[in-house]
């Protein structure tokens, strides 16, 4: 049967009349093909079988983008101007002076503690001495907007507790933003905004007030604001994610953004 096989070669390996030599070269040519085809299947079913993933970057330009939620806290939780006289009763309650601290930032975050616990305590009981009406309130701080070469006010700002920095306020965060004032409870409506052109004229500019000087130097060993810049469906965390920005200078930020679009399982 060797004599009449149609496979290149197996007749020559197998056939009488052929020398012992030709048949050792048939069969060296017929393993090498054999083993080149089992590696190249096994090349292309390795990367089948592990899932492996090709990226496609692709860089484009958006000609009108949404622009991102802007997070603001003061770095002060307390104003100390409302909340001095509540802070000294903890200090004293709790004997704290700052000789028997080992640094003004030691002295500073041990009051902050104590106070932010007492002022979560009493919430409950007294509705004067919580959080809100002895932090800063947005109409307080921002003394300028400008978004787009356009004026925003307060309407523009949702507002929202940090256990660490007090009040915080967010700018274009969401479709039903909300604000609370001193004076005005009431919840106001703002649509998100959209930019279309880049350069520090075409965002958000802000002038804020971090408070009098006079009040907070007792309380606090910094003095500025808690920036946040996110996208609108993520909760910001000014303490992890925020960087300080310094009172008397200005300060630009920019950002880029990117998309991640992923296939589903099992890539």
């Amino acid at each position: 049967t060797g004599d009449r096989s149609a496979i290149h070669g197996i007749a020559s390996m197998c056939s009488k009349r052929t020398l012992t030599p030709v048949k050792l070269l048939w069969l060296t040519i017929g393993l090498s093909a054999w083993s080149y085809v089992i590696y190249s299947t096994l090349n292309v079913l390795k990367p089948y079988i592990n899932n492996s993933v090709n990226t496609l970057l692709k860089t484009s330009g958006e000609t009108r983008t949404m622009f991102p939620a802007v997070s603001i806290c003061n770095l002060s939780p307390y104003d100390a101007y409302f909340a001095s006289g509540d802070i000294f009763k903890v200090q004293k309650e709790y004997e704290i002076n700052v000789t028997k601290c080992n640094s003004i930032r030691d002295y500073t975050d041990k009051t902050l503690d104590l106070v932010r616990s007492n002022f979560m305590y009493y919430d409950s009981t007294n509705a004067t001495f919580d959080l809100y009406y002895n932090g800063f309130w947005l109409y307080q701080m921002l003394i300028s907007c400008e978004f787009a070469g356009r004026n925003c006010d307060s309407s523009d700002f949702y507002y929202f507790p940090d256990y660490t920095y007090g009040n915080c306020y967010r700018f274009n965060g969401g479709e039903s933003n909300q604000t609370r004032e001193k004076s005005n409870d009431s919840f106001i409506s703002s649509p998100l905004k959209y930019a279309s052109e880049t350069g520090f004229e075409n965002g958000l500019r802000l002038e804020l007030f971090a408070g009098s000087l006079i009040y907070q130097q007792n309380f606090t060993y910094k003095v500025g604001f808690r920036i946040v810049v996110h996208n609108q469906s993520v909760i910001p965390f000014p303490d992890e994610d925020g960087i300080d920005v310094p009172v008397g200078k200005q300060t630009n930020i920019a950002i880029t953004r990117s998309f991640i679009n992923r296939l589903p399982a099992p890539f």
